[in-house]
């Protein structure tokens, strides 16, 4: 549930998924930025790398504000992965996500290095408090948030526009100030 926190064995994970996790932080990094670059130039974002990563149900939804603040969600994530010195918990759909990513991206980079794949699920389990965020990927699951099940199974921030707040304010939940949509709600 936390991520670098002592409850969290580093062992559990071999060393060359810790080091395809830091590759695809970096490959992240460098292709959003990449992607924010192209959309300022009229670039469509269906063509985009983060396309490949984000929820397929909202791409008509998504533009250069939204790729900025998944960018710093990625920027942020990736450094809670990476800092053994705190507790770090995610903070918000959009990092859930961003966390999807690079385990995503991390696959991808041990496939296209033809390494043994690596087991993530012990990480999976350590950092997300639930994956409800999954849910975004099914399209049969489409609007269950509002469904009388979806309350029941409290089930909250899988729309568009909650992505970025903050699950748990009271127990210290902070969204990176660039991505928490404060500046661009004044837009």
């Amino acid at each position: 549930m936390a991520i670098g926190c002592t409850e969290y064995d580093r062992e559990e994970l071999p060393e060359r998924g810790w080091q395809a996790l830091r590759e695809a932080v970096v490959t992240l990094n460098d292709h959003l930025q990449m992607d924010v670059e192209g959309l300022l130039r009229g670039g469509e974002f269906a063509t985009t790398f983060a396309s490949c990563y984000l929820p397929p149900k909202y791409l008509p939804s998504y533009d250069l504000g939204l790729l900025r603040r998944f960018l710093v969600c990625v920027v942020v994530t990736g450094w809670k992965l990476f800092d053994p010195a705190h507790e770090h918990r995610l903070a918000c759909t959009a990092e859930e996500l961003a966390l999807r990513a690079i385990i995503q991206r991390a696959e991808e980079v041990l496939e296209e290095q033809e390494a043994e794949p690596v087991d993530f699920s012990y990480l999976v389990d350590m950092a997300y408090e639930d994956t409800d965020f999954e849910m975004l990927f099914d399209p049969s699951l489409d609007g269950i948030e509002d469904s009388p099940s979806g309350k029941y199974m409290r089930i909250v921030n899988l729309k568009l526009k909650e992505w970025f707040l903050p699950f748990n304010p009271e127990r210290g939940d902070v969204v990176h100030p660039y991505a928490d949509g404060a500046a661009w709600e004044k837009k």
